[in-house]
């Protein structure tokens, strides 16, 4: 058994300890495997940044995809309503203009009036379209914007990601703000 060696009171200078452990540096050398690993430390914050930053981009880049769809579609229903209200107008014209030659006959009073409640229909249902199609309107042009509003948010973003790139600086936006910011105009 070895017998333990009384302690001794800490050195009290920085020279006393190299005197005291036989070294002419404060400080042990490092070898590169530390050196990497310490690196890959500092690194940690920058790459959970980025990783942030590249799930929102994608987050950016499925709503604006998703809100041009949305668009398109609002659209074409409304270009759809539009050609249904042209025919619906032509129709109904038409049948007033027949009904009204045929009244003068007075033999197709009948006839006449099938005409005239066929045209009545008609107007009802054009006017009912163009009220649907302004709603439509509306939500096509708020699809368009919010996909506005994804698409300069994935150039702002893209801007600061390249200006951290080009100054060799660490990217330091604030992600919980560029969240709050997204889920408030996304609403």
């Amino acid at each position: 058994m070895r017998i333990m060696e009384p302690a001794t009171a800490p050195p009290a200078t920085d020279a006393q300890f190299a005197e005291q452990a036989g070294t002419s540096t404060l400080y042990p050398n490092l070898s590169a495997a530390s050196v990497q690993l310490q690196d890959s430390k500092n690194d940690m914050p920058q790459s959970y940044r980025l990783q942030e930053i590249s799930q929102l981009k994608k987050r950016l880049e499925d709503e604006k995809d998703k809100r041009a769809e949305l668009y398109k579609k609002y659209r074409r229903g409304v270009n759809v309503l539009d050609g249904v209200d042209t025919a619906l107008l032509t129709v109904g014209m038409g049948m007033g203009v027949g009904g009204v030659g045929l009244l003068s006959t007075i033999i197709a009073a009948p006839v006449v009036l099938g005409l005239e409640i066929t045209a009545l229909t008609c107007g009802v249902l054009g006017v009912t379209g163009k009220f649907v199609g302004r709603r439509l309107a509306v939500k096509a042009q708020k699809h368009d914007e919010v996909r506005v509003l994804a698409e300069s948010k994935l150039n702002t973003i893209a801007n600061h990601v390249s200006t951290a790139c080009s100054t060799d600086k660490f990217l330091t936006m604030n992600l919980d703000w560029l969240s709050t910011r997204w889920q408030s105009t996304a609403r």
